[in-house]
């Protein structure tokens, strides 16, 4: 399980979280469904199925990142919800059959205890009335529903039903393949007008994702939103994971400012940005001036031992007895001196 899981998996601890995940998915109520409506306080590692009638529990080899129970009363009778979150950070094509196994997977457990609960009686037709009457209450199956929680910069452009992975082919139409549609939460997309209805912490990562490439929007934002006065810690953790931003807070506080925690940040990047500037410029002009020493040095060695070949050959040729036009001449030629400049040697 890589960090940005285990964060989000953190946060969804917190029943206002997931509750509030529900009522932008499923209410046009926002305040619809209750936090107290859980009725398991911590996520489980496994998908764990509860007889809520029977007391046993029964565990599905599929991992889910969360799995929590509801319970609410409705219309004068109790109703219970089975919800699994599933986080994705990169897009996957095959994750409406990913989806769809694991909630058959946890509807063929209620059946298998629902069975082992009634196992003794006669199966007759008596019986089976019976079953469908129950099954019709809502007392043998509870209904399923898992949100995949998508917060990569991508957008999801791979399919969100199994129709869309299996294409009809003559003599099959469309509508002769079932179906299953994923319910899709990409947290980056939620539109601007629908924040007001999302949870104050749901509402604070995406306000965070919409700004994170514009460093001047998010300082803005930071400073003057309230959502961002005092953030729960683990979205915090969250806000991290999912941009890579190492926001810098006690462990063991419980809510943090975030327009402090962002000036902090910035004010180490600006610090640590122009220790870099120093040590770039002190390289680049130790660099550069070494390069430059060398290659004046060169140049000036190389002029001093042309100057010392020339003086040597204006010697040689006088003690030769050359006359003044025939050193002039070989100077002109050799070291490739105008008549100006080979005077002005012979005269020094």
């Amino acid at each position: 399980m890589g960090e940005e899981d285990k964060a989000l998996k953190q946060l969804f601890r917190h029943n206002e979280v997931v509750a509030g995940i529900l009522n932008h998915e499923l209410a046009s109520d926002e305040a619809y469904f209750q936090p107290d409506w859980f009725t398991d306080g911590n996520p489980d590692e496994l998908a764990v199925v509860r007889d809520l009638l029977g007391g046993k529990e029964k565990s599905l080899e599929r991992i889910r990142d969360v799995c929590r129970i509801l319970a609410w009363e409705s219309d004068g009778r109790r109703n219970y919800l089975f919800l699994g979150i599933e986080n994705q950070s990169t897009i996957d094509p095959f994750m409406p059959l990913r989806v769809a196994v694991m909630n058959i997977m946890n509807y063929d457990t209620q059946r298998k205890l629902f069975m082992d609960r009634h196992r003794k009686l006669p199966w007759d037709d008596d019986w089976r009335r019976k079953v469908l009457s129950m099954m019709k209450e809502g007392k043998v199956l509870h209904p399923v529903l898992t949100i995949v929680i998508y917060t990569g910069k991508e957008p999801w452009d791979a399919p969100c039903s199994l129709r869309e992975m299996v294409p009809a082919n003559f003599p099959l139409a469309e509508s002769d393949i079932p179906d299953f549609q994923m319910r899709l939460l990409s947290l980056r997309d939620i539109p601007e007008k629908m924040l007001p209805r999302c949870e104050k912490n749901l509402r604070t990562v995406v306000k965070y994702l919409k700004c994170e490439d514009d460093s001047e929007a998010l300082k803005a934002l930071v400073a003057h939103d309230p959502d961002f006065k005092g953030v729960l810690a683990d979205t915090v953790r969250v806000i991290e994971e999912i941009t890579g931003t190492p926001i810098d807070f006690p462990q063991e506080q419980e809510t943090v400012d975030m327009c402090k925690a962002l000036k902090e940040l910035l004010s180490k990047e600006r610090k640590a940005g122009q220790q870099d500037g120093f040590q770039d410029g002190f390289q680049d002009g130790f660099q550069d001036g070494f390069q430059d020493g060398f290659q004046d040095g060169f140049q000036k060695g190389h002029d001093a031992e042309r100057l010392h070949g020339i003086q040597t050959f204006i010697l040689s040729s006088r003690v030769a007895n050359l006359s003044d036009g025939q050193i002039l001449d070989i100077l002109t030629k050799m070291y490739g001196l105008t008549e100006q400049e080979a005077t002005v040697y012979l005269q020094s």
